[in-house]
């Protein structure tokens, strides 16, 4: 999902509430990748003809397993092996203002003491019709991470890729699974491993992750210009 940004117009959509709305401005957002030093740039802009500005969303997505994504601030996402068939999940969230003592943490009402989410396939996933016909999409809360939990689970632990349609939405799926075919295949070649930096002291300001509107017609790039700068001793694959 990190590195798909049209599924927020429908898998996350919650009915009637305007603080999401520009997650949801325009059906069919304008889709940008870029290789990069630390791996791939996933840009998507939204907005329809006519509006004054433009919703830009950066992602970042860092060799081998994270993305940065721009939910409830800045968070990272690291999505760690465990065997062939599964992986931990690990949530990293940053936001400007600090956490008032005593505040609970985001999200930590939805998994148990053995970290494992409440609502899940067993349960599943404690899914309200009523909710689903008047309230969300999905109908099952209105936390991204158990929505996300339907999508990926529900393939199945090993995805049969040969069984899927790729479109113009999915362009960041498609550089992302490039960008780690060339890594591997690098590998096996013996050449230094991609993407890792070698200088402590190198700039990292450009791994970033951005949400804003900008007016229309503008770039991107000109409105964030630090997303241009590489850390120059980074191998690409």
């Amino acid at each position: 999902g990190e590195c798909d940004s049209a599924h927020l117009n429908f898998l996350h959509r919650i009915f009637k509430d305007e603080s999401y709305e520009d997650l949801y401005r325009g059906k069919m957002p304008r889709y940008e990748t870029e290789d990069t030093d630390f791996g791939v740039r996933l840009i998507a802009s939204r907005g329809e003809p006519g509006d004054a500005e433009t919703y830009v969303r950066v992602s970042s997505f860092v060799m081998p397993v994270s993305c940065w994504i721009p939910a409830r601030g800045k968070e990272v996402h690291m999505y760690v092996p465990i065997d062939d068939e599964h992986s931990w999940r690990w949530d990293f969230g940053m936001t400007k203002e600090p956490r008032k003592p005593g505040e609970p943490v985001p999200r930590r009402d939805q998994i148990d003491e053995n970290l494992h989410r409440f609502r899940n396939a067993g349960n599943d996933y404690l899914i309200d019709r009523e909710e689903q016909r008047t309230k969300t999409f999905l109908g099952i809360g209105f936390e991204f991470l158990p929505h996300d939990g339907v999508a990926t689970e529900s393939q199945g632990h090993i995805y049969d890729r040969s069984q899927e349609h790729l479109g113009v939405s999915d362009m960041g799926v498609i550089a992302v699974r490039r960008r780690l075919l060339k890594a591997i295949e690098s590998f096996e070649r013996g050449d230094p491993l991609p993407h890792v930096p070698t200088d402590a002291e190198q700039p990292m300001t450009h791994i970033d992750t951005i949400a804003e509107n900008i007016p229309s017609g503008d770039s991107w790039r000109e409105h964030f210009p630090h997303l241009t700068l590489e850390a120059p001793q980074a191998t690409h694959a």
